[in-house]
């Protein structure tokens, strides 16, 4: 029989299993960075609404999906920086804002870090958008940078910023991981919105943003789009 794993951002305890293997000290640094990155954020664009529904996707994606990537929990973290910083560089240019987002993180940003993990959190900010080169040929990462885990956090950073767009209203998004024996998994993505279907459709079902999840992980990716005109 299939098994299936049901996710969905409206369940209020999405959030507490991201915490359970955690320390109460890494618990803490790990909440005083976000914190950190919330507020140096907010001072450049003026809000965080669209980041934190962006870190609660992301959230949600890297736990369902943990049997596929098997990434440690500690990635989560670094995965949560990502999407609240990813959009910063809008602050100055909102065309250019990947690049100008990399930039600031590798030379602004009030967050401690290692420099490693800077550097792979300014590559997440800088290719949350458009092309995404091949394994090794970015400028940012170097070697012992964890490119190949970075990239799959960039899969679902992907995934999630798409499933959140900041000039529309925010739908309800719930996640379906199916596993299929002698089948890839599919992971379903329903999006309920109210919202027109056509701009629903061009908004959160772009293909392209789900392409590098499912290459990476090996996984059908599937958006059903939900409107109220449905």
């Amino acid at each position: 029989m299939p098994q299936l794993a049901r996710m969905s951002t409206s369940v209020s305890g999405s959030t507490r299993s991201r915490d359970d293997s955690l320390t109460a000290s890494r618990r803490a640094v790990a909440l005083t960075r976000e914190r950190a990155a919330r507020r140096w954020v907010r001072a450049m664009l003026g809000r965080t609404a669209h980041e934190r529904r962006v870190a609660a996707n992301a959230t949600i994606l890297f736990n369902l999906l943990r049997p596929l990537h098997r990434l440690p929990r500690r990635e989560l973290r670094l995965l949560r920086l990502a999407a609240l910083v990813h959009d910063v560089g809008r602050a100055i240019d909102d065309d250019d804002h990947p690049t100008v987002g990399a930039e600031l993180v590798l030379a602004q940003m009030p967050v401690a870090m290692t420099r490693s993990r800077r550097r792979r959190l300014a590559y997440l900010t800088r290719y949350h958008r458009g092309a995404v080169p091949e394994l090794g040929q970015d400028n940012i990462l170097r070697v012992g940078d964890a490119r190949a885990a970075t990239r799959i956090l960039l899969a679902m950073l992907r995934a999630a910023d798409t499933l959140n767009c900041r000039q529309l209203s925010s739908p309800q998004v719930e996640f379906v991981l199916k596993n299929q024996q002698d089948r890839r998994p599919r992971l379903k993505i329903i999006v309920r919105t109210t919202v027109d279907a056509d701009l629903a459709k061009r908004a959160f079902a772009r293909e392209k943003k789900y392409r590098l999840l499912g290459d990476l992980l090996n996984v059908r990716v599937d958006v059903d789009v939900q409107t109220a005109d449905r």
